[in-house]
């Protein structure tokens, strides 16, 4: 999973780019990189249009919407309570995404689209991320092939190797480099922090490495590259959930990611030349 400073980071990191870019597409649609895909979907779904705009106009089914729009909200707040309880924090994004799909059907019903044409968009809906699906077996199957082959620890320690006798500057580039590298192989930070941290530790601290300088490295190597990884299950969703193809993504985010690169292995040799502790 992504941990929830990765989730902010790339929030930050793109919040700006995208403003930009909306802006440019909001002065001319055709510049955008799947506008032939948007009309597509616009065509799809434009046949509920009809059912939602008569639909909304009886305040009884308006008052419904409402008070089935609250009880969702509540429900979606005590399941993220629940996180905290140990029993319900398994099961915890099982029951979101029953959740959603609930509501998405009631969203159908509710605009009058009746239960046929509901289920015949919810149908469309997952044929979309179908392929996606296909994706996401694939980035976990990655590390399943490793784990079961019994070589994750070996291939960390020999990734580690070349950190024996380098300098402070080439240490904290190689620590980057191999959490970076790691993050395509295993998304979770958790899980990265816990196999890499013991090994880079000993090593960070051998080359006279501060602790806080070792673990700024690690953050950088692991947050940004979560959103151009196709290995990352939450990206594969989010782009099966929209019209954007992986390729143009990748074309899209790739000269960003190239700059945040190169700022964060700037600042990560700030850091060693400051002695950041």
């Amino acid at each position: 999973m992504v941990s929830a400073d990765n989730f902010c980071s790339n929030i930050y990191d793109f919040g700006f780019f995208l403003v930009r870019y909306a802006k440019k597409i909001d002065k001319d649609a055709k510049k955008s990189l799947v506008y032939e895909e948007d009309l597509v979907e616009r065509r799809r779904y434009s046949s509920a249009d009809g059912f939602i705009n008569d639909n909304f106009k009886d305040k009884k089914t308006v008052n419904a919407v409402r008070c089935f729009l609250l009880m969702i909200l509540l429900m979606l707040f005590v399941i993220v309570l629940g996180i905290f309880i140990p029993e319900v924090s398994d099961i915890a994004l099982i029951l979101m995404a029953l959740l959603y799909l609930i509501a998405g059907i009631c969203t159908g019903l509710f605009a009058g689209m009746g239960v046929l044409n509901t289920f015949k968009v919810f149908a469309k809906g997952m044929a979309g991320i179908s392929a996606s699906a296909v994706l996401i077996l694939m980035g976990i199957s990655v590390k399943h092939i490793i784990v079961s082959g019994n070589i994750m620890d070996t291939l960390l320690y020999y990734a580690a190797q070349p950190l024996s006798g380098a300098s402070p500057y080439s240490a904290v580039i190689i620590i980057y480099m191999i959490v970076l590298c790691s993050n395509f192989f295993i998304g979770s930070a958790s899980a990265k922090a816990f196999l890499l941290i013991p090994l880079l530790v000993p090593f960070a601290q051998m080359v006279g490495l501060s602790n806080q300088v070792m673990i700024t490295a690690w953050a950088f190597g692991d947050g940004f590259s979560n959103a151009l990884y196709p290995t990352n299950p939450v990206l594969l969703i989010c782009l099966g959930l929209s019209t954007v193809s992986y390729p143009k993504w990748f074309r899209w985010t790739f000269l960003l990611q190239l700059i945040v690169f190169m700022l964060t292995i700037g600042f990560s040799l700030f850091a060693v030349f400051i002695n950041y502790v």
